[in-house]
């Protein structure tokens, strides 16, 4: 229970699902629960596309899906980043589809689709989008303590990381969910430490991945 404004005490209701900022919320972790929100949305923004143009080619279909219906997609993805493979082929599956809409192009497998429209994959944009928090904590960019929640670790061959290092090596001690950031974007992180580490090209590195 809690005291309001007025001094009545208020009980709080425990709810499987909860909305804060567009993000769906489950008591269990999962994002299963917004994964299916903004999938939902999606199809619609793409059966909206489907029943106005008349005309559909690789350019204009890249610029309907990155500015109408990837946005829904990768909306606060750090937070909410899918881990089961439902969720992660779900959300796939609207670009897969997407590039299917563009005639000539449903005959090809989807990595040539994704080709020929020069589109990146879903899980690669939300790797990236990870990478690109990581080099805010490195780089001291959030007010928070970077070295504490993201620990330096070096490793044999002395260079130093977030945690990235090869299996056979110890590893430290970190939170959950670095330790997933880490696990889920292990070459790209690691790309990022290689380039990154002192702080010489972390322009170059953020303006090309």
């Amino acid at each position: 229970m809690v005291r309001a404004d007025n001094s009545e005490m208020t009980t709080l209701v425990e709810t499987a699902v909860e909305k804060d900022l567009s993000v769906w919320m489950e008591n269990n972790g999962k994002p299963s629960n917004h994964v299916a929100h903004v999938v939902s949305k999606a199809n619609q923004l793409l059966g909206l596309i489907r029943r106005t143009f008349t005309y559909m080619d690789c350019a204009l279909m890249k610029q309907l899906f990155t500015a109408l219906i990837r946005p829904h997609l990768e909306y606060a993805s750090v937070v909410w980043h899918p881990y089961l493979k439902k969720d992660i082929e779900m959300l796939e599956g609207v670009q897969h589809r997407a590039t299917k809409m563009v005639p000539g192009l449903a005959k090809f497998s989807y990595e040539e689709r994704l080709r020929r429209m020069d589109l990146p994959t879903l899980v690669y944009r939300r790797a990236r989008g990870d990478v690109i928090e990581v080099f805010k904590y490195m780089n001291k960019i959030y007010k928070v303590n970077g070295p504490e929640l993201l620990p330096l670790h070096e490793t044999k061959s002395g260079v130093r990381t977030r945690g990235c290092v090869e299996a056979a090596e110890e590893r430290v001690q970190k939170p959950a969910e670095i330790e997933f950031l880490q696990h889920e974007n292990r070459e790209y992180v690691e790309q990022f430490a290689r380039k990154c580490g002192d702080g010489d090209e972390c322009e170059l590195f953020q303006g090309t991945f």
